[in-house]
This record gives structure tokens, C-alpha cells and sequence, in this order.
């Protein structure tokens, strides 16, 4: 907490929700979505829909080489 400066008293899980149910509620999400989308296309940043990348290594068998089989 101390290294990205948070201050001493942080808010509770119930109080960060209601907040974002308020942004919701009053339409404000869809505000701040949209010009967080437009400084985003400003930079000539591309935002993929839908994308997933896995990221996951799985180590193969090398089996046998051909000129070892009988």
C-alpha cells in the first residue's frame, strides 16, 4: 500500500459498490466508458472485442526419432 501511495484508510468492498451500482443508476458508467474509448482512439489504440490470448507453455514429448525405430 505504501509503494503505489494509498492512503491510510481505505474504503470497504460496500462502499466501492454502491458507488459503481450509483454510476450505473445514473448513467454515468456509459459517460465515463465513452471517453475513456474516446482518449483510447485518440492515441491510435485498436481495443479487440472479445479477445483472449493464453499465454499457457505445455512441454511434448520429442518421442523417438525415426532412424532409432526398429
Amino acid at each position: 500500500m505504501n509503494f503505489l501511495r494509498f492512503p491510510e484508510h481505505m474504503l470497504d468492498s460496500t462502499t466501492i459498490w454502491m458507488f459503481c451500482e450509483r454510476l450505473y443508476r445514473t448513467g454515468h458508467d456509459r459517460i465515463i466508458w465513452s471517453e475513456l474509448q474516446r482518449q483510447i482512439e485518440s492515441k491510435g489504440i485498436k481495443v479487440k472485442h472479445g479477445s483472449a490470448q493464453d499465454a499457457t507453455f505445455i512441454t511434448a514429448d520429442p518421442g523417438h526419432s525415426k532412424h532409432e525405430e526398429p
